[in-house]
């Protein structure tokens, strides 16, 4: 099925790449900025492509507009609200997502992003620049974590691409017994947006669909991990703000593969992307090397795979036995001169 995928996305001259839409030129009327960037595009793309176009604008002190989805303005934490538009038609659109090759409006988004290992600062052309995610949103970061070291589980459950209900997302049986095997040594915490597109949050495919998938059940009932919603009421923060802040804490993220994957890319010491064989990204070249993927955060690793029970028996024996076996140095008392009589 995969490589279903992978033939779309290689059809950059099949119409149904194109998009264009008269809402998109009215809010570029109000743009003012001689340099401008189109992010209305899927996520993978703001997170890379245009994310990195800004922030280099930003570091050479360029003035620059950017018009994305609603809820993007923390993916561009250095542009000031003036200099952010935002786009508010149908999030369904993205499944026109496209290349611009002077037939359409829709910004021309580069695909070797999926399809082929790269070094983005050659393939995004010049004026391009990994943004410090990280070390911007550990600043002043108002979440509160405990003594052990933070695990995060990034998890959707939604459509992406063409197929009719969503197939890349954590198993029960996945997500039971990664927390019976870490929560004893590590604060796991769980991110999945349930709560259909709101002002804090767009789906960039279709609006997500929650059925019976009952993951909060297991995750925040059963064995009691802080969710996202739980740092929002905390903090009072938009969806993306929180999100932003709990992966700065993480010392090790599991998650899915696609827009997950990329944006968890660029924090924690250990990042491991799982995807469905079946599902949309598993078989594209990028996903399955993710060499990439290590540029945009030069201090932590990135592993990708599709068969999810060997990738926990590897973060068990690195995260958990290896751990174990390792006891750190007694702390030693200080002893001040004061109490040592004898050589006073």
């Amino acid at each position: 099925m995969a490589e279903k995928w992978k033939s779309n996305l290689e059809k950059t001259d099949d119409p149904i790449w194109w998009f264009d839409d008269p809402r998109i030129d009215e809010v570029r009327k109000r743009m003012t900025s001689e340099k401008q960037i189109n992010a209305v595009c899927e996520w993978s793309f703001v997170w890379t492509q245009y994310s990195g176009k800004s922030y280099y604008y930003h570091l050479h002190g360029i003035e620059h507009d950017v018009i994305s989805h609603p809820s993007a303005k923390p993916f561009f934490p250095w542009l000031k609200d003036e200099h952010f538009f935002t786009y508010e038609g149908d999030p369904i659109f993205n499944r026109y997502f496209g290349i611009n090759q002077g037939r359409t409006k829709n910004p021309p988004l580069d695909l070797n992003v999926f399809l082929k290992e790269i070094n983005p600062y050659i393939q995004f052309g010049p004026e391009w620049m990994i943004p410090p995610y990280k070390e911007i949103y550990s600043r002043n970061n108002p979440i509160v974590a405990g003594e052990k070291p933070v695990i995060i589980l990034n998890n959707k459950y939604n459509l992406e691409f063409y197929p009719p209900k969503p197939i890349n997302f954590f198993s029960y049986e996945f997500m039971d017994l990664f927390c019976k095997k870490f929560k004893d040594m590590y604060d796991i915490w769980y991110i999945r947006h349930n709560k259909g597109n709101a002002s804090d949050y767009t789906d960039d495919r279709h609006p997500p669909i929650d059925n019976n998938y009952n993951d909060y059940q297991i995750m925040a009932n059963k064995h009691k991990c802080k969710t996202l919603y739980d740092f929002q009421e905390e903090t009072g923060l938009p969806y993306n703000v929180v999100q932003m802040h709990m992966l700065a804490k993480a010392k090790y993220i599991v998650t899915l593969n696609g827009g997950n994957g990329c944006l968890s890319s660029y924090f924690g010491d250990e990042v491991w992307q799982w995807g469905n064989p079946d599902g949309p990204f598993s078989d594209l070249p990028a996903f399955r090397s993710l060499g990439w993927y290590n540029m945009l955060n030069p201090n932590g690793r990135v592993y990708g795979t599709t068969d999810w029970k060997t990738m926990l028996a590897i973060i068990e024996h690195d995260w958990v036995t290896k751990n174990k076996k390792y006891k750190p140095p007694e702390k030693k008392k200080t002893v001040f001169i004061k109490d040592m009589p004898h050589l006073v």
